[in-house]
């Protein structure tokens, strides 16, 4: 398609590539049109006789007023087009109104959150509040692979450097972007996995959090289990089974 026309209404149309002189053009209507100069991409050309002083139509609505005659297939630009605005007249916009057309409902296979939001994904996230935390998110991914099966597309863990010796604004953007992994709906379950000493403590998280499921959000502080891998399987079993939406 070396053209386009936007409106039923215009009566130029819009080059989508170089078109050379002489070239013939089919419409949509079933009728051609030959171009009588070169038109670059992205300009003007006639499609039908457009007498002077009368306006040049394009998105339904006029551009400018013709300076000359302008004939079927010439390039439609400033040196044949003029302005129909002045400093001294009154305008009035009338916009238009359109009825947006019937279409039938689109569907994907995904998931459907209890808070009505949809994922395209069904997995177990580890969060990680604190950089110091970020092995043991990857050894209970590394070792808890079995939980990934049936609906469950994977358990994956959000590694960073961040949550100790942040104060400011530093702080709380850390808090900002952990809340937001958190809530995202390609998460069917999240573990928080926070040390115990780091300046991002759980009980901060929990407030920037504000709300959420227990049953799809778990915390575990590494510092107050005697075995935190094994805490960390038992609530990781917990976010895999059962869940009834999925």
């Amino acid at each position: 398609m070396k053209f386009i026309i936007i409106d039923n209404k215009d009566n130029v149309a819009v080059a989508l590539e170089d078109i050379q002189a002489g070239e013939t053009l089919a419409l949509k209507d079933g009728g051609n049109i030959t171009v009588t100069e070169p038109i670059v991409r992205g300009h003007k050309f006639a499609l039908r006789f457009i007498p002077k002083d009368s306006p040049v139509i394009k998105y339904g609505n006029p551009i400018g007023i013709a300076k000359e005659n302008i004939n079927p297939g010439q390039w439609v630009h400033t040196h044949n087009v003029r302005t129909g605005l002045s400093e001294n007249a009154a305008y009035q916009y009338n916009h238009k109104v359109f009825d947006p057309p019937v279409v039938s409902p689109r569907v994907f296979q995904g998931f459907r959150r209890p808070d009505g939001r949809a994922a395209i994904r069904n997995e177990i996230w580890i969060i990680p509040t604190v950089g110091c935390v970020n092995n043991i998110a990857a050894a209970l991914v590394r070792e808890n692979q079995n939980l990934v099966k049936g609906s469950i597309d994977g358990l994956y863990t959000f590694p960073h450097p961040f949550g100790c010796s942040q104060i400011g604004d530093d702080h709380a953007q850390t808090r900002k972007l952990l809340a937001a992994l958190v809530r995202h709906p390609n998460a069917g379950g999240v573990l928080v996995l926070g040390l115990g000493c780091e300046n991002l403590t759980m009980d901060q998280f929990q407030e920037e959090l504000g709300t959420w499921d227990d049953q799809r959000v778990k915390f575990l502080i590494c510092q107050q289990e005697e075995d935190e891998l094994t805490a960390g399987r038992s609530l990781l079993k917990e976010l895999a089974f059962p869940r009834a939406n999925w």
